[in-house]
């Protein structure tokens, strides 16, 4: 159905799978964003998935030839994704679904993708694993703070070196609570290690504001 390829340097994953396999997941994840009563931008970063999913099997991006050894196999596809903003529209698909009526091909492609981000963790990040696990989960796609916060980090994790991104996955992770800023403070003086501060994506976001602005003098 879906598989995945290591990328280099902790970046991600790149997502694969047949034409077939792909387009059936675009179908899902746009019947998905239409209804889920927890994505609010219907145009935003969720369905920047199904985006990215089209272009997989319309072959724009990562293309594999066909298994020879296989009769009628078509060639592999993918996309390559970045950890937080894959991590992030897991969870919105998973919890979309539970606000939601779905069939078992909704579910069977979110447990096959949740299964590749398992095992694609693992191979990242080895021991870390676990707790990086753990704050994945605790994401919460029903407020809205993950869809207006995530572009920020994304744009952070991108610009980390390898060994920073095995490092502070997990901080950037919980950035992403609604609260955090209230526990930041918190967590410095417990003496936490490579604590996110709100500088950190302040800073680029108020450089990206600044961009737009000029280019925009209305």
């Amino acid at each position: 159905m879906l598989s995945s390829e290591k990328l280099p340097h902790c970046e991600g994953l790149r997502l694969m799978g047949s034409a077939e396999a792909l387009r059936e997941f675009h179908t899902i994840l746009h019947d998905v964003n239409e209804r889920s009563a927890i994505i609010h931008d219907k145009e935003g970063f969720f369905l920047a998935l199904a985006y990215d999913v089209r272009k997989a099997y319309e072959g724009q991006r990562t293309k594999r030839k066909p298994n020879r050894q296989l009769l009628h196999a078509g060639p592999t596809l993918g996309v390559d994704i970045l950890w937080p903003t894959l991590l992030a529209q897991a969870r919105i698909l998973r919890a979309s679904l539970g606000f939601m009526d779905s069939s078992k091909r909704h579910q069977a492609y979110t447990y096959a993708l949740e299964a590749i981000i398992e095992e694609g963790l693992k191979r990242d990040f080895g021991d870390a694993y676990e707790s990086i696990h753990e704050q994945y989960l605790m994401l919460s796609p029903e407020h809205p703070y993950l869809e207006e916060a995530i572009a920020s980090r994304v744009e952070l994790y991108a610009g980390w070196s390898g060994a920073e991104r095995r490092r502070r996955i997990v901080n950037l992770l919980e950035s992403l609570d609604p609260m955090y800023r209230s526990l930041y403070r918190y967590r410095v003086n417990r003496g936490d290690e490579d604590v996110l501060s709100p500088d950190e994506w302040d800073a680029g976001s108020d450089l990206e504001a600044e961009t737009e602005d000029r280019g925009n003098p209305s």
